[in-house]
């Protein structure tokens, strides 16, 4: 990492953890990094920061692991939380919804290496990687009401032209 993205992410963090209102000490003690350590990175003074420690922080201060990796263009996303760690955060989904969703994306991960494996020039791509099922219910014939029974309670109407009228 440069100089210059040091500093970018020290500012990053600095304002994180202005913004939550949280010192440096308590973000220390929340990620379970040295304070010491915290400070020199808020100062930009690592180019190369332990990526462990890095994804403890931002994880600790809620900060989108994207933007760490734009500004680090990829140095630390090797070890940035996972997407359950960003689902949680982003959109404060339940263990279920996000166990649903990583499974769910897990499968179309898999589809789309499967489809690399043997996709041609020749071969058209999918839609759909996850299995479509129908919600809704089957369709059964059943006896139903007449016209007459149907329109039984309605005031005469009758047609006129493209028009409805009410007969009197």
């Amino acid at each position: 990492m440069t100089d210059k993205q040091a500093s970018q992410l020290g500012r990053l963090l600095a304002h994180a953890r202005r913004s939550r209102g949280l010192s440096l000490r308590a973000v220390a003690a929340l990620a379970d990094v040295a304070y010491p350590w915290l400070s020199r990175i808020e100062r930009g003074e690592f180019n190369d920061p332990a990526p462990e420690r890095l994804t403890r922080v931002i994880d600790a201060l809620g900060i989108d692991p994207e933007r760490v990796n734009r500004i680090t263009h990829g140095h630390v996303s090797s070890s940035l939380p996972g997407i359950q760690t960003y689902f949680r955060a982003k959109f404060d989904l339940s263990p279920e919804e996000i166990e649903s969703l990583t499974s769910e994306l897990g499968q179309i991960v898999e589809a789309v290496a499967k489809v690399q494996e043997v996709a041609g020039p020749d071969v058209p791509a999918t839609s759909h990687p996850l299995p479509l099922t129908n919600v809704f219910r089957a369709d059964e014939v059943r006896p139903s009401l007449t016209v007459e029974q149907a329109l039984s309670g309605v005031p005469a109407w009758s047609l006129i032209g493209r028009r409805y009228r009410r007969v009197a």
